[in-house]
């Protein structure tokens, strides 16, 4: 009977200390997020424009997939958005996801996870991986909770704010900047969504726990041997790409002045900028879309004949050409990338990038049979590289974009003002994703093969 007892005790501990090993997982991931979002939002300055706890927790539901409401209501002598007269108000809705928070989330969660995990029976990797998704939903829902506030404009300020033209379109004309829109006591309220935000935090979850379980010892063999160092390779090149940005992105901040500013930019969207760029490069077009009867007035990247061009969205050509109820313009969809340089950039970029994924595949392969010619080697690690880099482009293209919108409400009838854009070609993403991969494969295999040789001959 004690023996019985005892055998029962020792099941449980294999089963609860796992668990807890879980929940801590999923308790640091979301911490290391909060943090570098913190650190972001303190380099930035938000605090002089809101209480930083909110600010924090929404973007870390953001980073999670969430979404996050917004208001422009009045709270001092504006008494109502400009040319409606207190009749009306804007409201809207941001989804983007910056992935440099996501994935030190990530990262902190699959280093954790796979931490030690040869020793785990069956079991107790399950039971790790059910403690981790209920810490990190837990507390990403928490966060999502508590990820409502206000911004508004500093009370310091002594200068005036700059005049905001009137009309229907007042808001979305003229000076851009947050201190403008907070101008006349306007007040900026958001909300995060708390359902979408813990089921997208799921999914992404989820997708964490697959990537362990594709990366573990648990794995079948040929899934193992075909997939882990395609994978493992993907993930090296991603991660390494994404601090090369930061320590460019510092580097650059520093030198034009940017500072706090600059760095919490690279720290926040690093890896979106990668993704971007090595997306591009394999032939995935990245493009600026807006439409409503406003979309005209949103601000470009470029400059204008018809005024000075404004400093908001990359890839566009700064002026309006009058079509569209109150201007709009008539080139959306803008190219995110229409310089030829900056594309012949992201080629080259894209190129490095697959090669040096390639190279660390052929390195880290180990394929069953153990191929010993080079020719098939090579279709070997083309085809699990392929693989591999097209689904990979296609999760991080669908989850680097950014969607929003607003809309204005007079009278009680809700018009759309404005609704945008930012996102890449999926189906190009796998494409390119395919065919790069498939060509990174077969040539980072050979050179990896010819650099053993010469180093052989000495």
């Amino acid at each position: 009977m004690a023996t019985l007892a005892d055998t029962r005790a020792g099941e449980a501990r294999r089963i609860a200390v796992p668990f807890v090993r879980g929940l801590a997982a999923g308790a640091a991931a979301i911490l290391a997020m909060t943090a570098l979002t913190a650190a972001a939002l303190a380099l930035a300055g938000a605090r002089q424009f809101g209480e930083l706890r909110p600010l924090v927790a929404a973007l870390v539901a953001l980073a999670a997939g969430g979404r996050t409401d917004v208001t422009l209501s009045i709270s001092g002598k504006g008494g109502g958005l400009s040319g409606l007269g207190g009749l009306g108000g804007l409201g809207g809705s941001l989804q983007a996801m910056p992935l440099g928070i996501t994935l030190t989330g990530a990262v902190v969660l699959a280093a954790l996870l796979l931490h030690d995990h040869r020793r785990e029976t069956p079991p107790g990797l399950a039971a790790r991986a059910v403690g981790a998704v209920t810490s990190y939903l837990a507390l990403l829902v928490t966060a999502a909770s508590l990820g409502h506030g206000t911004i508004a404009r500093p009370a310091t300020s002594a200068t005036p704010p700059p005049a905001t033209p009137s009309g229907p379109g007042g808001l979305l004309a003229g000076d851009h900047s947050l201190a403008t829109l907070l101008a006349d006591g306007r007040t900026l309220e958001y909300t995060t969504a708390v359902g979408g935000t813990a089921l997208r935090g799921c999914l992404l979850v989820l997708g964490v726990l697959l990537v362990c379980w594709l990366l573990s010892h648990a794995t079948p063999g040929l899934v193992r041997d075909l997939l882990r160092p395609a994978l493992s390779a993907v993930t090296t090149v991603l991660l390494a790409g994404a601090t090369l940005v930061i320590l460019a992105g510092l580097v650059a901040a520093t030198a034009f002045g940017q500072g706090g500013k600059g760095l919490a930019a690279v720290l926040l969207a690093a890896p979106n900028a990668v993704v971007i760029g090595w997306s591009s490069g394999l032939g995935a077009p990245w493009t600026i879309n807006a439409t409503g009867v406003f979309g005209g007035k949103l601000p470009t990247g470029g400059g204008s004949s018809d005024g000075p061009g404004f400093r908001g969205l990359p890839g566009g050509r700064g002026h309006s050409s009058g079509s569209g109820l109150f201007g709009g313009s008539d080139e959306w969809p803008r190219p995110l990338i229409d310089s030829d340089t900056a594309a012949l950039t992201m080629v080259i970029v894209a190129i490095l990038l697959t090669l040096a994924c390639g190279m660390l595949t052929a390195a880290r392969s180990t394929p069953p049979g153990a191929p010993t010619t080079l020719p098939r080697r090579a279709l070997w690690n083309a085809g699990a590289l392929g693989g591999v880099l097209s689904l990979a482009l296609l999760i991080l293209v669908l989850v680097a974009g950014a969607t929003g919108g607003i809309v204005l409400s007079v009278l009680g009838f809700s018009v759309p003002a404005v609704t945008f854009q930012v996102d890449g070609g999926w189906w190009q993403a796998i494409l390119g994703g395919l065919l790069g991969g498939a060509a990174g494969g077969a040539a980072g295999t050979m050179l990896l093969a010819a650099v053993r040789r010469v180093r052989g001959a000495h």
